[in-house]
This record gives C-alpha cells, structure tokens and sequence, in this order.
C-alpha cells in the first residue's frame, strides 16, 4: 500500500511534468474560460481586497493576478521551480506580488503572516489524510482572525474520467500530458461536512457555496468553502 509520501509525490510529479503545457491545457488563454469565470473572479477579488495573502499552488499565475487586483499584496507559492518561474515573468507588471517556492505541507519557507490566505483548485488534490497537516502549516503563517477561501471542483463525469478508490480513501484520476505520457493524481471530493468537521474549534464564519462557471469543456460545478480563523 502506498504511504502518505508516496501518494503526495505523485501529485507532485504529474504537475511537475504538466508545468510547460499548464496554462494552454487549463484553457487560461481562451476568452470564453476567462469570460465564464468573471462571476467568480469578482467575488475572489472583493473577498481579498486590501489583504496581504498567502496564495498556494499559485500554478502559472492565472488566479495570483485575480487576487492581485484588489489585494495589498500576494506571496503566490508553489512546489515546482518552474511553475513559480511563469508566475514571476507572467506578473512581472504587478508590484505587489512576489512568487516563491514552498511545500504547502510545511510552508517552512515562508518567513512573514498573512491577514488572508486562497487556493484554487489545489484542495482536491490533497490525500485526505493530509488535509489537517496542510492546515495546521497554513494557520501558522496566519494573523488571528486571518480570512481563508479554497475553491475547487464539485464530483463529474466525463467520458474521458477514469477513477478509482485506494485503500485511503483517496479518489485517484487518469491524466494524460499532450504527448501521452500518463499519470495517476489524487482528485478528491470534499463535502460541506468534511470541511466542517476539519475546521471545528478553530475556524468560524465557516460558509460552504456551490455555483457553476464556464470551464474549457464547458460548464463546470465548483465548491467555494470561506472562514476566518479564531483569534
């Protein structure tokens, strides 16, 4: 059975190969991506307006420069040297950003605290028995009262999804790279309750929403879990 460590690098080695065909792949580019998140983009932008936020798995920077709008500044990190190398050159016109390298499992790297904290679409790619060490390692880099907000997909189906279950309860998915090179990552579903029950005793004003955006294969269901850390 694979441990922990396993199934966490596993995830890391299909985003590491990923890392130059990342922005076309997620659609980034298209205007009808970008035109179907508007309504998510806004409600990101207002949520974070003013605060100093720490981004995880920032990716190629897509979402750093939603944030960025409105935010007083953005630490965008992520585990891939490369990935944070594009965010840097892509948000190159943004001062108030800087991108560095760090395990979301540690954050050991990172030295400052944040009165806010996002992700998205990273959740679901966190083996359930790791959530509370994640979150254990992001509370930490934040301020009493800090704001958080995780976004991510809600359970489809598609011709092309082949899932399975391990023995931790961890929901894995084919991926395949355009030269067909084939992974397996962990793609889990969260539900209102799991969150509920992870965030007990130190988050409050927890809100759970579901709404649907305009993704590249077309309308996608998405969860927007927000909270604020207890003092």
């Amino acid at each position: 059975m694979p441990s922990m460590e396993e199934n966490v690098a596993r995830v890391a080695a299909y985003y590491q190969a990923r890392a130059h065909e990342y922005h076309e792949t997620t659609g980034y580019h298209r205007d009808n991506v970008d035109a179907g998140y508007a309504r998510l983009k806004e409600q990101h932008q207002a949520a974070f307006a003013g605060h100093d936020v720490l981004e995880i798995a920032c990716g190629t920077g897509y979402w750093t420069a939603v944030i960025a709008a409105t935010a007083r500044s953005v630490v965008a990190t992520d585990v891939h040297t490369e990935l944070v190398q594009a965010t840097s050159e892509r948000l190159r016109r943004f001062p108030n950003v800087r991108c560095q390298v760090a395990d979301a499992y540690t954050l050991d790297t990172v030295q400052e605290t944040f009165s806010a904290a996002f992700a998205q679409y990273w959740w679901s790619h966190i083996p359930r028995a790791m959530c509370p060490v994640f979150l254990r390692a992001l509370h930490s880099k934040l301020r009493p009262g800090a704001f958080v907000s995780f976004s991510d997909n809600l359970e489809y189906q598609a011709e092309w999804v082949k899932r399975r279950v391990d023995e931790h309860g961890d929901n894995y998915e084919e991926r395949s790279l355009r030269d067909g090179t084939r992974f397996e990552t962990v793609k889990n579903f969260p539900t209102k309750a799991e969150f509920e029950a992870l965030l007990d005793g130190v988050a409050e004003d927890v809100t759970f929403l579901e709404q649907e955006v305009g993704d590249i294969d077309g309308p996608a269901r998405l969860w927007t879990v927000s909270y604020r850390l207890k003092g």
